[in-house]
């Protein structure tokens, strides 16, 4: 009953109205997506009032309780796909073929996303990652390809920040101008797309299960999966999205979003060097919105310096 209440109240859009949405912007939400095993997160951890979801009907899309059920039921679900040669992996026949590489995990992150790339190119910039391969899921998708890039990482990180956010309303609009950007001025061939594996959750059935694809077929296949990879219904806008031909949701649906192996040797997420210690398992409901108070730049900055800071850290990773 859970699964169809979930997949009814997905499919149909009459549920929120524009109105309902700007209203429930203005409103604290968290959307978990950091770990591997589902918490029911407390109230006070919440801070939302458990009353006006239930008015609002948010309960179908949102309520943990049916997500953390479906992410239960969705554990060890997974294949591995290989886009291009359209063949399919478990995952004892993939770890044959990565045996000799190295991984780093990105996770989701909402717009930490920014913060996240500013860590990684300090790290492609003082580190040799030829052996590496990149796996991630939502914001870890993006900054998974974005770590694929071959050449000058600062001229990349320079076309993606160069740009006009102010009319960008929600986080599918920016995903769809980076998409633009990035096609328009750059190839198949400036980027190790092989090394890359990007966690989708799908439905099928009445079940979630996830999809982690790689050897992509060309350089739009690889973003249009970056974006499948970070669809939240609602939140990051529009309905529903398809890719590879199935409903797709955000990697951070499912127990297993990245290519996990006993060789990953660095994860990156909103926890990473937190000065308090505490683990960070939600994402607060801003990060998923685009708004004025951001600034892209500043997350990248503040990303790049804190890896800069904690540079002996990654020397015992990396050297």
């Amino acid at each position: 009953m859970k699964y169809l209440i979930f997949l009814l109240f997905i499919l149909d859009k009459s549920k929120i109205t524009n109105t309902f949405v700007n209203k429930f912007h203005k409103k604290k939400f968290f959307f978990y997506g950091m770990k591997s095993k589902f918490n029911e997160p407390s109230k006070k951890e919440l801070k939302i009032n458990n009353n006006e979801l239930k008015e609002n009907n948010l309960l179908g899309t949102f309520d943990y309780k049916i997500l953390g059920y479906l992410k239960k039921k969705s554990s060890k679900k997974y294949v591995i796909i290989n886009k291009k040669n359209k063949k399919i992996y478990d995952i004892h026949n993939i770890k044959k073929k990565i045996k000799n590489n190295k991984i780093i995990s990105i996770s989701p992150g909402g717009i930490q996303g920014f913060y996240f790339m500013g860590i990684m190119s300090f790290i492609k910039k003082n580190y040799d990652l030829e052996n590496i391969i990149f796996t991630g899921a939502s914001a870890g998708a993006w900054i998974s390809l974005f770590s694929s890039y071959k050449y000058n990482i600062t001229d990349f990180v320079d076309d993606i920040l160069d740009y006009d956010f102010t009319n960008i309303k929600s986080i599918m609009e920016l995903q769809v101008s980076f998409k633009n950007k990035i096609l328009n001025n750059y190839n198949y061939t400036d980027f190790n797309l092989e090394n890359i594996f990007i966690g989708v959750t799908v439905l099928k059935g009445f079940e979630l299960s996830t999809n982690i694809f790689y050897n992509f077929e060309n350089l739009e296949d690889a973003i249009d999966c970056c974006i499948a990879s970070s669809h939240i219904p609602f939140l990051t806008g529009g309905i529903i999205n398809k890719y590879n031909n199935e409903i797709s949701f955000d990697g951070g649906f499912s127990n297993s979003p990245y290519l996990e192996n006993n060789n990953t040797i660095f994860n990156i997420n909103p926890s990473l060097w937190n000065k308090k210690g505490e683990k960070i398992d939600f994402i607060d409901y801003h990060e998923l919105s685009m708004n004025s108070n951001h600034n892209f730049t500043k997350l990248y900055i503040k990303g790049y310096n804190n890896a800069k800071k904690h540079r002996s850290d990654l020397d015992n990773i990396f050297l």
